[in-house]
């Protein structure tokens, strides 16, 4: 599973979340050491993460929250190891604990038990908070809409809409969500009124635009839509994840000023030489050049008779430069088509200049080194390749070096 941001209209502005930690906290000395660290949430204004560290030897799991904008840790605490609902702000904390509900503020460094039951099966992580973290809500077994006061410790307001079978999938504005009944017909809902409106049918992961004017949601074949709900206007919109295969969910909208797309800054590269390439067909190239040229959608592909093994290809930076891996986008992945039609990358071999080598799965999209390098190229060579279902030629679209 790979979680990254994007900008909203933009497909090739996509950067991993998993690099958030060593981009914005590379300087920060109070990222707990061993065991593996994860981003466990964004703050609903784009400013914040909480950055978690998990280790089986140790009972607890590290958390704290830390701001992008300041570059800067703004708490630290521990968490036992549960699925959570989080706040929008990050602050608050709500899990299950030997069948008892509790809720965590952790800037008052504060446990309480909530006079709540879980619904059946149902996991209290799909649980949400308001925008402005002061009530939860959650679906009871008699088809009910429960809103609780959290300052107050009380049940507020139970409102029947009818279905027994309800996910709450966003709350987004201080009297709106959104949920789908019955596995299948998702609903925009006005608490105060009590009304509601379809939006449609056999949405997967529906969210909504912070100012409920654009829902995205994928559908059951994992085509992700974009539905203007003015005028009903229904866009699809196309992804490089999955013109190479990957199954997309939406899971957060963000409006934000936090620099996101600066993760995506890599060190440049000078010159890119191929041991062979593949003839121009029909005007397009696959000139060992498209590999840095930015767009996903051009690409390399080797120009050997059989799968390509043995070949190679050069990124020179013309001086030396210290590097920590590479981000490969494998295959032809100008469509989803062709990315099935061609070879794709199984395993390579990386040599540096300083004499040193290592070996590389190709299986992820963001491979890093064993260790940091300093080297003034990087020489990738085909070692094993997954099979296309109509060509022999091993392609790559596009390789960034950070």
């Amino acid at each position: 599973m790979i979680h990254y941001v994007k900008k909203a209209g933009d497909e090739e502005s996509f950067v991993y979340i998993g690099g958030f930690t060593s981009f914005f906290m590379k300087d920060n000395k109070d990222m707990p050491q061993g065991g593996i660290s994860y981003v466990g949430g964004i703050s609903q204004d784009g400013k914040k993460i909480l950055l978690m560290n998990l280790s089986h030897q140790r009972p607890t799991i590290s958390a704290q929250i830390y701001n992008l904008l300041l570059h800067q840790t703004e708490l630290e605490f521990q968490l036992p190891h549960k699925d959570y609902a989080l706040s929008p702000d990050l602050d608050q904390y709500l899990f299950e604990e030997n069948e008892d509900i509790y809720l965590v503020r952790v800037k008052e460094n504060e446990k309480t038990k909530l006079p709540l039951v879980r619904r059946g099966m149902y996991s209290v992580a799909g649980w949400k908070f308001s925008p402005d973290g002061k009530k939860l809500c959650f679906s009871d077994d008699e088809g009910n809409l429960v809103l609780f006061d959290i300052a107050h410790n009380k049940i507020i307001k139970k409102i029947n809409v009818g279905s027994k079978d309800i996910h709450i999938r966003q709350w987004f504005a201080k009297d709106k969500l959104i949920y789908t009944a019955d596995r299948d017909t998702t609903y925009l809902f006005t608490i105060e009124s009590e009304e509601r409106k379809p939006l449609g049918q056999s949405m997967l992961s529906p969210v909504i635009s912070p100012d409920g004017q654009v829902l995205v949601y994928a559908d059951r074949d994992r085509n992700v839509f974009q539905l203007d709900l003015q005028n009903q206007k229904k866009t699809k919109l196309e992804d490089m994840f999955q013109r190479i295969g990957f199954e997309l969910y939406p899971v957060q909208w963000i409006r934000s000023s936090t620099p996101f797309m600066d993760v995506k800054k890599s060190i440049p590269v000078k010159r890119v030489t191929a041991s062979s390439t593949l003839p121009d067909e029909n005007k397009i190239s696959y000139n060992a050049n498209r590999l840095t040229d930015g767009n996903t959608k051009t690409g390399w592909c080797e120009g050997v008779k059989g799968d390509g093994i043995g070949e190679t290809i050069t990124l020179e930076f013309g001086e030396v430069r210290e590097v920590s891996g590479i981000d490969l986008i494998n295959g032809l992945a100008q469509s989803l088509q062709t990315f099935k039609a061609n070879n794709r990358v199984k395993s390579l071999k990386a040599e540096f200049s300083d004499g040193s080598s290592e070996i590389l799965a190709a299986s992820f999209v963001q491979m890093h080194f064993n260790k940091k390098v300093k080297t003034s190229f990087i020489k990738l060579t085909i070692l094993e390749v997954e099979k296309g279902d109509r060509h022999s030629d091993t392609c790559m679209s596009e390789v960034r070096v950070f």
